[in-house]
């Protein structure tokens, strides 16, 4: 793989295919400017962080460029951790496969998407899946998962992109399938601008966004903007589904001011 611990800019033109085991390029407290090309994997080769760009307390910066077709246990596109930052600005991370945050991954990080010289970027047609086990493979957030992170979300798409989950275990018990666009446990996440948000889909709640809070690590999430619309789910929450798992109500607070959810439709049939 491509180790930066300094600055590495990869520009119009430049192809990053996968290597066997590992991320394609590893960042450890240094900065990755992604300005064009592709990062693209088979799918077949599967790796524990990050299909595509594996970050550790760094900087991924995304203006243009594909991040196509990885498959991770954790972030299939980008996986960033221990006080990374991740600014995307344009391009697309698209048809990535991983258990949690298929197309973005975050622990401990920040998630900046913004629009920038009249682009945005796409997260489109990613799956979460819980297969071949749940206990690795947690099916959670198709296109963005964050735990102890922040996110702020003014611009972009995010776009049929799926939360499977698992078949129903002996007590009616359903793992994954949490968030087709948006899984986000003990974490701030804020919509706003222009973002849209449209035709995810998701196996047991949150056909767009799931989120989650408990006594001691809360939950936000605001909506001030943008569009939510036309997101599926099996179970509950088609829009937005938040839950404190324990504590009190407001370990998990939901903030709309502004914006727009509609026509998106629960059931299996």
């Amino acid at each position: 793989p491509i180790r930066v611990t300094g600055t590495l800019t990869i520009g119009k033109g430049t192809r990053i295919e996968s290597f066997l085991g590992k991320s394609c390029i590893y960042v450890s407290q240094g900065t990755l400017n992604l300005n064009g090309g592709k990062i693209q994997g088979d799918t077949q080769n599967t790796v524990k962080h990050g299909g595509g760009i594996y970050a550790k307390n760094a900087t991924v910066n995304v203006y243009e460029g594909i991040i196509s077709r990885h498959s991770a246990t954790y972030g299939g596109g980008i996986c960033a951790i221990e006080y990374s930052n991740v600014s995307l600005k344009g391009g697309s991370i698209a048809g990535n496969k991983s258990g949690q945050g298929s197309g973005v991954y975050l622990d401990m990080s920040n998630l900046f998407m913004q629009e920038e010289n009249g682009k945005s970027c796409q997260i489109t047609q990613n799956t979460v899946t819980t297969e071949p086990s749940p206990k690795d493979m947690r099916g959670e957030g198709g296109g963005i998962y964050l735990i102890y992170s922040e996110a702020e979300i003014e611009s972009g798409t995010i776009n049929k992109n799926t939360a499977i989950a698992a078949a129903p275990d002996e007590n009616g018990n359903i793992q994954g399938g949490l968030g087709g666009a948006i899984s986000a446990k003990y974490s701030r996440v804020t919509i706003k601008g222009d973002t849209k948000i449209r035709n995810n889909s998701a196996g047991n709640r949150g056909g767009a966004i799931y989120t989650e809070g408990t006594n001691n690590d809360s939950s936000l999430l605001n909506i001030e903007g943008g569009t939510i619309s036309g997101n599926h789910v099996n179970g509950s929450g088609a829009g937005i589904f938040a839950i404190c798992s324990r504590g009190n109500k407001h370990n998990m607070d939901v903030n709309i001011s502004g914006g727009t959810i509609t026509n998106n439709y629960s059931g299996t049939g």
